[in-house]
């Protein structure tokens, strides 16, 4: 198993991490950047879809920091109430 996949499966909330249906702990931009091996500031600057010269992210990086977003249900703090 790869070590992503390895992070993803913890980060997955499961009834036995949850109690049993209640309150799981939530996906941060710092689980992500763990679980794919790069910078909170480069899991930031994928989420706000940063581009340009002044921003060099490797698109291989970019994919595999948005499928972890996808794998995780990652929602940021500013769309939730």
């Amino acid at each position: 198993m790869a070590a992503n996949q390895r992070h993803s499966a913890w980060l997955r909330p499961t009834p036995e991490r949850s109690g049993g249906g209640g309150m799981s702990r939530r996906v941060t931009q710092r689980d992500i950047a763990r679980m794919t091996g790069v910078s909170q500031a480069t899991v930031s600057l994928v989420l706000n879809n940063r581009t340009g010269d002044d921003v060099r992210i490797a698109p291989e990086t970019r994919q595999r920091v948005l499928d972890a977003i996808r794998a995780t249900g990652y929602v940021s703090e500013h769309h939730t109430s």
